[in-house]
């Protein structure tokens, strides 16, 4: 296992934060693999399903707000975000090595219904939304909607995008 001090000494030789994102992306995405996030953040311990069939989406929100909002999530690709697939929000990188080629297949996506319905689950809980409030001072998280804005915006440095990054502070200070 890596230690803090070999990832500080990989960034500060790579020079960039990313290396440390990537670190963090690779310890923390295996092990939800086998849950449903959303469920995970409202305290609930359920099996991996389709964030379409939750029931705790169902009870505590809708899927139609939920759809709403994941189909407003825009990536400037090329002006502010690299190549981020839609279906699993991780970024392709270079040559396929973060996510396989982009071909519209979900099965190709071992990583799809994590990152959106976490962060969706973070913004539907009002005191995870409130602490990530204070974590984000620059992002209006008042509600799912209005956080959009900032979820398509200038990613934080060292994030891929401003999605990964919530998705990211969740991992490091809930998980």
């Amino acid at each position: 296992m890596t230690s803090v001090i070999q990832v500080s000494a990989i960034i500060r030789v790579r020079g960039s934060k990313l290396n440390l994102w990537l670190y963090q992306r690779n310890r923390t995405l295996p092990d939800l693999v086998r849950s449903c996030t959303f469920c995970l953040v409202h305290g609930i311990n359920s099996p991996k399903h389709l964030i379409l069939d939750c029931p705790t989406l169902v009870g505590l929100a809708s899927v139609e707000a939920y759809l709403l909002w994941r189909r407003s999530i825009f990536y400037q690709v090329g002006v502010l975000h690299p190549p981020i697939c839609y279906l699993c929000h991780q970024p392709q990188g270079t040559e396929g090595v973060l996510h396989p080629p982009f071909d519209g297949n979900p099965e190709h996506c071992r990583f799809r219904d994590m990152v959106a319905p976490l962060v969706y689950g973070v913004l539907t809980k009002p005191t995870l939304r409130m602490d990530a409030q204070i974590y984000f001072p620059s992002a209006d998280l008042s509600t799912p909607m209005t956080a959009i804005d900032w979820i398509n915006g200038m990613p934080i440095p060292g994030n891929p995008s401003n999605l990964i990054a919530l998705f990211m502070w969740y991992c490091r200070n809930h998980l």
